[in-house]
């Protein structure tokens, strides 16, 4: 996965996004930043709601594979935002290899836990993140093309006045 290319999409979407809300010099402020990653927490809620891990009580639970995408990508467009906003954009290579004897609902627990705020912590997030799909039978591939969905959706929400 090409993170530097993730990243540039992201500052691109985010500059969009900025300047359609006339905010484009408090866009980076700790405030503007630190209320990402509560929404990035909001997100990783909703994906973990449709991922169900955590439903213990409920044996019939089935991902629903496409929505599980989307949610992963709304998860990521604030991930590589807040990684642009803090300028943790000199990270190029990743690993998620290291966290595959880890347990998905472990990992997310991870996730929430995180509070982004090193270049190592988001490092490790963005890791999880793609060690998570792919045990759930996602290529990065997919998981790429379901962000890219996502900010073309994102790019038309700005555009239809959002």
């Amino acid at each position: 996965m090409n993170i530097e290319e993730l990243l540039h999409m992201q500052q691109e979407l985010d500059i969009a996004i900025a300047k359609n809300l006339n905010m484009e010099d408090e866009f980076n402020s700790v405030e503007i930043v630190d209320q990402r990653v509560f929404a990035l927490k909001v997100e990783l809620g909703e994906w973990a709601n449709v991922v169900g891990w955590f439903k213990y009580w409920k044996q019939s639970h089935v991902v629903d594979r496409e929505e599980s995408l989307e949610e992963q990508a709304d998860f990521l467009h604030f991930l590589l935002s807040i990684g642009n906003s803090r300028k943790y954009t000199f990270i190029k290579e990743i690993h998620p290899e290291r966290w595959e004897k880890v347990p998905v609902g472990r990992l997310f627990i991870y996730l929430m836990e995180n509070n982004y705020d090193s270049s190592g912590k988001w490092l490790n997030a963005f890791e999880q993140l793609i060690c998570i799909g792919l045990k759930l039978g996602y290529t990065e591939e997919e998981m790429v093309q379901a962000y890219k969905r996502k900010r073309d959706i994102n790019f038309a929400r700005i555009e239809g006045g959002y």
